[in-house]
């Protein structure tokens, strides 16, 4: 099965499919490239920081909305919206692996200009994560 032949609308512009399938990529591609699972292997302590049970649980969450969002759920956009509040914190931006990728040297003013590209990003993620679901372009 290819994975753009998922349960969208039948009517719906061919980008949506795209746009949903990069985003769900985006979110497992968060995941494997966050700095902070290292902490979690097995040899980690982890009752000592309850923190490190809500970023456990926040990448599980990231995981999963990946998944549902390339096939094309509503259930992986609500779980985006709720994982939104938790990716300042955590600093687990959809795009911040293009920075590591480009090896752009974070320091001094350049680091706040990236910041707000991040942000940028990200909101621009959210709008049109909330443009698709109100549209309609999601199933159950």
């Amino acid at each position: 099965m290819d994975v753009l032949d998922r349960p969208f609308k039948s009517d719906q512009p061919e980008h949506v499919k795209y746009f949903l399938t990069v985003f769900g990529c985006l979110d497992l591609l968060t995941v494997l490239t966050h700095p902070g699972l290292c902490s979690f292997y097995p040899q980690a302590n982890l009752l000592g920081t309850p923190n490190r049970w809500v970023f456990l649980i926040f990448m599980i969450v990231l995981l999963a909305q990946g998944v549902l969002l390339i096939v094309g759920r509503k259930l992986g956009a609500y779980l985006y919206y709720i994982s939104f509040s938790l990716r300042i914190p955590f600093m687990t931006f959809s795009f911040s692996f293009l920075f590591d990728l480009l090896a752009i040297p974070m320091v001094g003013d350049l680091r706040w200009i990236f910041l707000i590209l991040l942000f940028g990003l990200e909101g621009y993620r959210l709008y049109m994560t909330i443009k698709f679901q109100r549209g309609g372009y999601l199933k159950d």
